[in-house]
């Protein structure tokens, strides 16, 4: 089993997942008040090879010092766009056996996209509708199923 913690207004959740995970991620679609998105379309780092050039939203590994989901997701969408989210909500997990994981998926809401970092180490920032962004661009795998999902 796995256990890890989850802030709910001023109480710290503890939740135990039936599944043993090996690895738990963020997967964070920070929006503004207009509704719009940022993602990200990922540079050639060789760190997820499947995403590639593509476009996805912004996440990565929950590490031991993070705390908690949140946090990690915090984290993370600094580290990837120099935005900090003042609200996170978690919108679903998805557990996948090979390797044991889970996939923690998060609408993060940011007061602006003014302050993003146009392009980093991670790759160059999206602004847009989701409509608009999955219609131009390459996007990752599973991202327009799990769209429909979260909506």
């Amino acid at each position: 089993m796995t256990k890890f913690g989850v802030r709910v207004g001023s109480f710290l959740v503890r939740l135990t997942l039936r599944r043993r995970v090996k690895t738990i991620y963020t997967i964070v679609f920070l929006m503004d008040p207009q509704g719009r998105f940022a993602l990200l379309r990922r540079s050639h780092l060789g760190k997820g090879q499947h995403l590639d050039g593509k476009v996805s939203p912004v996440g990565g590994k929950v590490e031991g010092r993070d705390g908690n989901i949140f946090l990690a997701a915090a984290r993370e969408a600094l580290e990837e766009t120099g935005l900090k989210p003042s609200k996170l909500v978690l919108r679903g997990v998805v557990f996948i056996d090979s390797p044991p994981a889970a996939l923690c998926y998060l609408v993060g809401l940011v007061p602006s996209f003014a302050d993003a970092v146009k392009a980093g180490r991670e790759g160059a920032i999206l602004v847009g509708t989701l409509e608009e962004i999955l219609l131009a661009q390459e996007v990752a795998p599973n991202l327009p199923l799990v769209l429909k999902i979260l909506a």
